[in-house]
């Protein structure tokens, strides 16, 4: 088993166990960076706006347990936190129009239907904006910091244990499962263009041609 194993590294009891916590922080970089030169073809000089995507991704999902969130009410086109709300106006909060708001809703709309809210919903875009400028900047210098340690790692004289293995079979099927998971999002976010059937139909026929 290992020693590291369901430890909590957000908590310290001393100041040794604050240097060991960062030390080993520190080495699951070096493994991260490592592996990241293997599967991200150019790493860290270059990288896909597929193998971006995806590694955004993860980032995502810990920026979402890290920031829950929130939850508003509609009043007049504004939005009010729901905690913020008096006691007579919580009173009145199942016939308000309510809305959750955290990373996964305001990355779940492209750049086209987010550029279109600030016409349309103008409140709802700058909300939506918050959430989305402060996720882009977390997500950026998780990868900055992934890039400078595959850069040390290299300027060490290390090389890279093996060849990128991605293959162009890899990458379609990669980007086929990202279409489902989007248009999963978008069809839960109320997206009527956004048709599960009609996609898995699609990616069924396609599938059919493909592997042949």
């Amino acid at each position: 088993m290992s020693q590291n194993q369901n430890v909590d590294f957000t908590q310290f009891n001393s100041i040794a166990d604050l240097g060991y916590k960062q030390a080993v922080t520190g080495d699951t970089l070096r493994v991260q960076a490592k592996y990241a030169l293997d599967a991200i073809v150019g790493f860290p000089e270059e990288i896909s706006k597929t193998d971006k995507a995806t590694l955004f991704a993860g980032y995502q999902l810990r920026y979402s347990e890290i920031n829950p969130k929130v939850d508003y009410v509609v009043i007049d086109g504004n939005y009010h936190r729901v905690d913020d709300l008096n006691d007579k106006m919580k009173e009145k909060i199942d016939k308000l129009e309510r809305i959750s708001v955290g990373v996964d809703f305001a990355m779940s709309f492209s750049q086209q239907q987010f550029g279109a809210l600030r016409e349309s919903e103008p409140n709802k875009h700058a909300l939506v904006k918050i959430t989305r400028d402060k996720f882009n900047t977390y997500a950026s210098n998780k990868l900055g910091t992934l890039k400078s340690e595959a850069r040390k790692y290299l300027n060490e004289g290390k090389t890279r244990e093996r060849g990128a293995t991605k293959s162009f079979s890899d990458r379609v099927d990669a980007t086929l499962s990202d279409l489902k998971d989007k248009c999963k999002t978008a069809n839960a976010r109320g997206d009527t263009t956004a048709d599960i059937k009609l996609l898995t139909d699609a990616i069924t026929a396609f599938t059919k041609v493909w592997i042949h």
